[in-house]
């Protein structure tokens, strides 16, 4: 198992997480 292999699957598996909101 490499850990390239894993991170990039688990990346892709995971969604990016949203934008941070500014709120004034």
């Amino acid at each position: 198992m490499k850990t390239t292999t894993t991170t990039s699957t688990w990346r892709m598996s995971t969604p990016p997480p949203p934008p941070p909101r500014l709120s004034s």
